[in-house]
């Protein structure tokens, strides 16, 4: 009688966790000191806590200070030249006024000054289109008149700077939430797999009374997790066939 062997390097990161919170509560349950493996079940539940705030994390980008200055550029010069559209209204030139209104109509579709209240990614789409629209053969004499041609720009610029700020952040938080992840994953697989070892080895010199219970509880929980690794596994092979089949 013996822990069988769980294949937990297959499992994704949300049954991974959940298997290892089974094996901890069972562990607890039969009584560390019991089981003469109280150092063990200490490391274990420690690489296990590590894990949690792994999966949990979210990873504080160093790009993020250089972000929200970006943004507030963004958002001054989105105001700025909004405030000129709006004092072009009441210009003294005729030609000047009927301009300022077709572009205000356009500057409102898109929310007005309301733009620089949305999220990073919704500022940044919303600005893209403002932009086209107001560089099309529509709008362009309106915006030679008003003189925003270097300010849409300048807007533009900062515009794709930004967007392409967020996709770096975006790809180096999730390369470190993935690379931390799996070494704490790693690391907590460790420890169960002494602990499983050792409570082998003293089957072998003790017998099996003392640990029957314990072995037969994990072991539950292992064929368990198996199961389900191999349903979904079923599953996905399933849908590839099937993808196959209509190409």
């Amino acid at each position: 009688m013996c822990i069988k062997i769980a294949n937990t390097s297959k499992y994704r990161n949300d049954l991974h966790y959940q298997f290892h919170k089974e094996v901890l509560v069972a562990t607890l349950d039969a009584g560390p000191d019991t089981l003469n493996i109280r150092p063990l079940y200490n490391d274990y539940n420690s690489a296990f806590q590590a894990q949690d705030v792994a999966f949990k994390r979210i990873v504080k980008s160093d790009y993020t200070e250089q972000l929200a200055d970006l943004d507030s550029k963004r958002d001054a010069h989105t105001l700025g030249m909004f405030g000129i559209i709006d004092s072009c209204l009441n210009h003294f030139s005729e030609e000047v006024v009927p301009c300022a209104r077709r572009v205000k109509i356009v500057v409102d579709t898109y929310g007005g000054k309301g733009i620089v209240r949305k999220s990073y990614n919704e500022q940044t789409a919303t600005t893209t289109n403002l932009i086209q629209d107001l560089k099309s053969d529509q709008y362009k004499n309106d915006v030679a008149m008003l003189r925003i041609k270097d300010w849409l720009d300048e807007l533009e610029r900062i515009n794709n700077e930004l967007e392409a700020l967020v996709k770096t952040r975006h790809d180096e938080k999730a390369a470190k939430t993935a690379l931390v992840l799996k070494e704490e994953r790693a690391k907590t697989d460790g420890a169960f797999r002494a602990i499983s070892k050792r409570i082998n080895a003293l089957v072998e010199v003790e017998g099996t009374e003392k640990y029957a219970a314990y072995i037969r509880d994990v072991n539950l929980i292992i064929d368990r997790y198996e199961v389900t690794v191999n349903v979904r596994s079923g599953r996905a092979k399933a849908k590839k066939e099937r993808e196959s089949v209509d190409e």
